[in-house]
């Protein structure tokens, strides 16, 4: 049976195998264990470390002070604390690194402050706690904090304009975002761990290379000044878990991305300036989603839809598109929805669709590639007009109506299949084709001639299945 161990030395938890009597070690600080039967270990054999000598000054396993000459440091097997500017000496910058073993439970304020020799530090899983000011001046450019750390100090990863520090990657289980990151001059993205419900004021006041913040779905409030001076955030996306933003929580100058589609009440006056370059409903992966329908997508190459929405209304700003997936649930494409995206080459249409709107893909001239579904039961008027990459058209068996237009202007389309369900096909539906186009018409209810409505007698028509 797999039981839960507590460790008595450093207090982390781990799972091992139930036994009446048991020796280990913590496989996080490696402190010997024991125990008599229950599920727990609760005795840590080892005594807290003592030790003065010319590198170290240990008193109960905290480190009070580093006397070294630098170079390579390891610290002793033993030490719980890094005490207080531990590191901070006027030669500290011949410090090269630092080793840390497991069983250290806390860095005090300013540990390692200084230490700008130390371009790399991997910190113990068994941390727990981490002051102030505790890597200040270090030449680390990256920190990963261990899941097992629930404090981190305000100002912990203060940082000035001298220093490189440019990641954090927070602890899965810390809670509480206060201004931990506060003058941590060129710091460049953040992800706020799931769990954390608000967001301090000062959070990030000053980290002025700062360039993306990821916000999750557990954040509720959002404090005033949280979002000082940040010169370098152009965008960002807030969830619709926050109910309450206090005034002057988000400089006017960034551009914020709601997923609400209308402001709460608990949103102060001025939370975002004159709210001028606030938009509403969005989703994280920037649609813009109102009544079931994409108003407006991200202007990338491949465009992948979200699901739960019923209609795509307007992607027009996306000049960039390249690939357009729709997925199931899309029921139909408005009128215009990507006209003039004449990067667009490739589409796959979702077998829920039923309708194409009028001019829905209207002068996407790289367009080649259309995937309907037998579901599809009209196409509007102009709806691929002018799409002259277009060679050769399967038209779904379901499809009933083909408005004008339809697929007038594709010079390149020489081959096309109308299925028997077609009775209305729209003046001009194919004028401005290739001259050698064929149009095959399978058909029961039509009679041969019934091309000339729309055809002029333009093209080869072939009628089967009579």
């Amino acid at each position: 049976m797999i039981i839960q161990r507590n460790c008595g030395q450093c207090g982390c938890k781990w799972e091992g195998e139930e036994k009446f009597a048991f020796k280990t070690n913590c496989p996080f600080c490696g402190a010997a264990l024991s125990g008599i039967g229950g599920n727990i270990a609760v005795g840590a054999t080892e005594k807290p470390l003592d030790l003065d000598d010319d590198n170290f000054l240990i008193v109960k396993g905290v480190l009070k002070e580093y006397r070294g000459e630098g170079g390579r440091v390891v610290v002793p097997k033993g030490v719980t604390v890094i005490g207080k500017n531990a590191f901070t000496l006027p030669n500290t910058t011949a410090i090269k690194s630092i080793a840390l073993p497991e069983g250290i439970l806390e860095l005090k304020d300013g540990a390692f402050q200084g230490c700008g020799g130390v371009t790399a530090l991997t910190l113990p899983l068994s941390l727990k706690k981490i002051g102030k000011d505790c890597f200040n001046g270090m030449g680390v450019k990256e920190l990963i904090i261990p899941d097992n750390v629930t404090e981190i100090a305000d100002k912990a990863f203060s940082m000035p304009e001298s220093s490189v520090l440019s990641s954090v990657v927070l602890p899965k289980n810390f809670s509480r975002l206060g201004k931990i990151f506060a003058s941590c001059w060129h710091l460049k993205s953040v992800k706020i761990p799931y769990g954390v419900e608000t967001i301090e004021g000062g959070a990030f006041e000053y980290c002025f290379d700062l360039s993306a913040v990821e916000i999750p779905e557990t954040v509720k409030k959002i404090k005033a000044g949280a979002f000082l001076d940040l010169r370098n955030l152009k965008k960002l996306f807030i969830p619709q878990s926050v109910t309450e933003i206090e005034a002057e929580a988000i400089p006017y100058f960034i551009h914020v991305y709601m997923e609400r589609d209308s402001r709460p009440a608990r949103f102060a006056d001025r939370w975002h300036g004159d709210g001028s370059n606030t938009h509403w409903g969005y989703t994280r992966d920037g649609f813009q989603v109102k009544n079931d329908g994409i108003q407006s997508a991200p202007d990338t190459a491949v465009v992948n839809f979200p699901k739960g929405v019923k209609r795509i209304v307007s992607v027009r700003t996306a000049r960039g598109m390249v690939e357009a997936n729709v997925p199931e649930g899309v029921a139909s494409i408005e009128a215009e929805a990507f006209r003039f995206l004449t990067k667009l080459k490739t589409v796959r249409l979702p077998k829920s669709l039923k309708s194409i709107g009028n001019g829905a893909f209207e002068e996407c001239r790289s367009l080649w590639i259309v995937s309907m579904s037998d579901n599809l039961s009209s196409i509007g008027e102009k709806a691929f007009g002018g799409c002259t990459s277009l060679q050769a058209i399967s038209l779904p068996k379901g499809l009933t109506s083909l408005g004008a237009g339809a697929f007038e202007n594709c010079s390149n389309l020489t081959e096309i299949y109308i299925p028997e369900n077609v009775t209305f096909v729209g003046a001009n539906a194919f004028a401005g084709c290739n001259k050698k186009m064929v149009i095959t018409v399978a058909t029961k209810s039509q009679t041969k001639g019934w091309d000339k409505k729309w055809t002029g007698g333009w093209f080869k028509v072939k009628y089967i299945g009579r």
